[in-house]
């Protein structure tokens, strides 16, 4: 689920403008935003016209304009389109009943339509609406009750704040002295640091259960989801069982047993940790030694890469945090229900453009189908759970691809004075496509080389002929699109021979 599936259609829509405008750097037509969204011109105006009344009142640093057919979309680098999508988001009817189950944990269907000025019928056609979309999580709005697992219901609410409220806003999330005083104890007595996102996703996650404790204490009884073992047999694990307990006696109300496994699940799954810390490795890798589910899910991963990729290629540091990371991801995937995505849509496209061959991307793809088969997700979880996968593992296939060993090495031959051939190699350089690890040299005899460019016809000892590329001139631009169809067809070749 986005979060901004909880606004209306034409909300959506006005959120959808704003991202068209930045995939088109700004400017579109009428006629383009009307094809992209799939709808009439006149409601691309209407939708234009109310959308530039909510920014003018809303946000001085932000401009749309619309002159000729023409619209134009400025900022003035203060604002953040989850800043606008915020503003969407509050005025939404769907999340103020989320919030107010938050603060209240519960509604009166006559008093919630009279809060939100709309009738009981349209509540409840909203409310199955919602429903619809809360049931990737596992849960259901029923009878006036967020309904489902505590631990689902704590995984909705932090998602939904953290992804969907501007990072300032989490950022100032205030805590009692209890809280703050629990995550300087975990980090003194763990030995091991929170990022700074860490601290503020704990924050949030202290905040949620202070909150949902006070509603419900006594009452909540289905903790954990049925069927899956919650047994983590690591020193991590009851040290944090430890610190729970000295904690819960601080307050008016108890601490279900449950609970240590929830917050064990919660920062492993969610990477609060930091990574680079030796401590925070050696508790992990406990975690990874013993013999449950998701260990051996990601071990099973860890290696089919191997199996599939020249890891040789790759550096030991990388491989290292492969293994944490993958671990983190698959605790995340199979403990909880429903994802609030890291990326949307419009990023993994954009990663995708990093890459000089769709190929590496497509492991990723394989990966996420192969996993959600092995967890034996059910019809209704696999589409949102293999789009969860296949986010972080191009995540990771794109970290992959920044620090593989593996460049194009070519020889430039020119016969000029040293100096006068670096000015037309820098030149080559700067027009060959940027996702392409080459490196171009001076052609040296004794050297070797992948690849050969130079604008004289002579042999090269070791160097097949198709490998070498003659230049009609160097003097014009007029070999620019050779060059760089030459190098890139190559280092595809050089790229694909990593992948078994």
């Amino acid at each position: 689920m986005k979060v901004y599936e909880l606004l209306d259609a034409n909300e959506q829509r006005q959120l959808e403008i704003i991202q068209t405008l930045l995939s088109y750097q700004g400017k579109a037509s009428i006629r383009e935003l009307a094809e992209k969204l799939g709808v009439y011109r006149n409601t691309v105006k209407d939708d234009l016209a109310s959308l530039k009344n909510t920014l003018a009142d809303q946000f001085a640093a932000v401009s749309l304009n619309e002159t000729e057919g023409a619209v134009f979309f400025k900022t003035d680098g203060t604002v953040t389109n989850i800043d606008i999508g915020y503003l969407f988001l509050q005025r939404s009817i769907n999340y103020n009943i989320l919030i107010y189950l938050f603060e209240n944990g519960h509604f009166d269907q006559a008093t919630m339509a009279w809060r939100l000025g709309i009738s009981e019928a349209t509540l409840s056609r909203r409310l199955r609406k919602l429903n619809t979309l809360l049931a990737e999580f596992s849960l259901k709005i029923r009878n006036g009750k967020l309904t489902g697992s505590e631990l689902q219901i704590r995984h909705f609410y932090f998602s939904l704040f953290w992804y969907g409220r501007p990072y300032e806003l989490n950022e100032k999330e205030e805590l009692d002295a209890l809280g703050l005083e629990f995550i300087q104890t975990l980090e003194t007595y763990l030995g091991i640091p929170f990022t700074e996102e860490g601290k503020i996703k704990m924050k949030l996650y202290l905040g949620i259960i202070s909150k949902r404790l006070a509603l419900f204490n006594h009452q909540i009884k289905n903790y954990l989801e049925p069927g899956i073992d919650y047994e983590f047999n690591n020193s991590f694990y009851f040290a944090l069982q430890q610190i729970l307990a000295d904690y819960a006696k601080r307050f008016p109300y108890d601490l279900a047993a449950e609970e240590s496994a929830i917050f064990y699940l919660f920062i492993v799954a969610n990477f609060s940790l930091d990574m680079d810390n030796a401590r925070t490795k050696e508790l992990l890798n406990e975690g990874r030694e013993q013999g449950y589910f998701v260990v051996e899910l990601s071990e099973r991963v860890f290696k089919r890469v191997e199996e599939r990729i020249d890891v040789s290629k790759l550096s030991p540091i990388f491989m290292k945090n492969l293994r944490y990371l993958l671990f983190n991801i698959h605790v995340n995937s199979y403990y909880f229900h429903g994802q609030l995505s890291y990326f949307n849509t419009n990023n993994i496209n954009e990663l995708l453009h990093e890459f000089p061959d769709p190929l590496l991307f497509d492991f990723a793809k394989d990966w996420a189908e192969w996993v959600v088969g092995l967890m034996g997700t059910s019809e209704t979880e696999r589409a949102s759970k293999q789009e969860y996968l296949f986010e972080y593992y191009a995540a990771l296939v794109y970290l992959g691809y920044r620090d593989l060993d593996l460049k194009l090495v070519v020889g430039c031959d020119f016969p000029f004075e040293r100096n006068i051939a670096y000015v037309f190699i820098d030149h080559l350089a700067n027009h060959i496509d940027p996702r392409i690890k080459v490196e171009l040299q001076p052609y040296q005899k004794a050297q070797s080389y992948d690849l050969i460019i130079t604008n004289i016809h002579k042999d090269y000892p070791g160097i097949a002929p198709e490998r070498v590329l003659v230049l009609f001139s160097l003097e014009t631009s007029f070999d620019i699109e050779n060059v760089e169809q030459f190098v890139s067809f190559y280092y595809r070749k050089k790229l694909e021979k990593l992948i078994k």
